[in-house]
């Protein structure tokens, strides 16, 4: 298999050396505006081809799967490009709902796969709680956040997507996050918000969210998400008469309450678990991994096998847009 990686930053990196994992089989070529990063690349990857252009990639190698991994105001047109040339397309999160309705109707007329990423509904310590979950006897809390800047310590947060008030920092976690509090506690039809900002840094929004959720299950949420937070937080409580669950954003930290013996038990779900140096300890390549080997079986079958796609993720834009208004 062919495929072309679209954007050779952290993400990008992560899935070349994840589909490199995968299959030794792989051609990889490279794509990035900025071609000196694209030469560095190649040079840590070992890829078969680079450019700055998807055109030239595409024309000169029979390209079965292109991975958009690039700055999100940049997806639509990326993977309408990829469309049309009858190329299959995983992308990361958009941000915006931008063209969704034109790359749904080609993909369903090209019958392309257009795939695209929600990493978490992936993890096993969310399968588990999905599982384990009854929405409409439960309440939860939970805290996302980390201080912008340590994001990306490699450069500056002026630098990246997040400083576009249009792909804020809160905007991106919501968009990570909602997807898979949605599909476990169901849709949420009362929202309110309380929004601040509490830190120095040179951003035009918010930096501090609160947000309720009624769901119609019954369940009711209190998130907070925040860029403050100099040490990295997920903090996650599920509450009920007869359950409760907590996670800590790692694998090693979902415990489920004993009510006979009166004591928290540790859940233990994997076998194995990677983590690439220099993130976070919450972040874990498995779930990656596994989202990438469902896109190539659904590239190999010809139809779309992933837990996600535009159509939910047009709800969640909305919902955040209405956070946000």
């Amino acid at each position: 298999m062919k495929v072309a990686v679209i954007g050779l930053g952290s993400m990008g990196k992560r899935r070349i050396r994840l589909l490199k994992g995968i299959r030794k089989d792989i051609q990889i070529y490279g794509i990035d505006m900025n071609i000196k990063r694209a030469e560095e690349a190649q040079r840590e990857f070992g890829l078969d081809g680079i450019d700055v252009d998807l055109k030239q990639i595409t024309e000169q190698n029979q390209i079965e799967a292109v991975l958009v991994c690039s700055s999100p105001l940049t997806h639509s047109d990326y993977i309408l490009k990829a469309l049309e040339r009858e190329i299959n397309t995983f992308s990361e999160i958009n941000l915006t709902d931008e063209k969704y309705d034109e790359i749904i109707k080609r993909s369903s007329a090209s019958k392309r796969v257009a795939f695209l990423s929600s990493t978490f509904l992936y993890r096993n310590e969310i399968k588990w709680i999905k599982e384990h979950t009854k929405p409409e006897n439960t309440f939860y809390r939970y805290h996302i956040g980390q201080y912008l800047p340590d994001w990306h310590p490699w450069e500056s947060y002026k630098d990246f997507f997040v400083k576009d008030q249009r792909t804020n920092g809160c905007r991106e976690i919501m968009a990570i996050e909602f997807p898979w509090i949605l599909d476990v506690f169901g849709e949420v039809f009362s929202v309110k918000v309380i929004k601040s900002k509490k830190t120095k840094l040179e951003l035009d929004y918010p930096d501090v969210y609160h947000i309720l959720f009624e769901h119609l299950s019954g369940a009711l949420g209190n998130i907070t998400i925040d860029l403050v937070s100099r040490k990295p937080e997920r903090a996650l409580q599920i509450i009920s008469e007869d359950k409760q669950v907590e996670w800590g954003g790692t694998p090693e930290t979902l415990y489920e309450y004993d009510i006979e013996n009166k004591e928290m038990r540790k859940v233990t779900l994997y076998k194995y678990i990677v983590r690439e140096k220099g993130y976070a300890a919450n972040i874990i390549e498995n779930a990656y991994e596994e989202e990438l080997r469902t896109f190539l079986s659904s590239v190999e079958q010809k139809k779309d096998l992933g837990l996600y796609n535009y159509e939910k993720d047009k709800c969640i834009l909305n919902l955040i847009d209405r956070i946000e208004a």
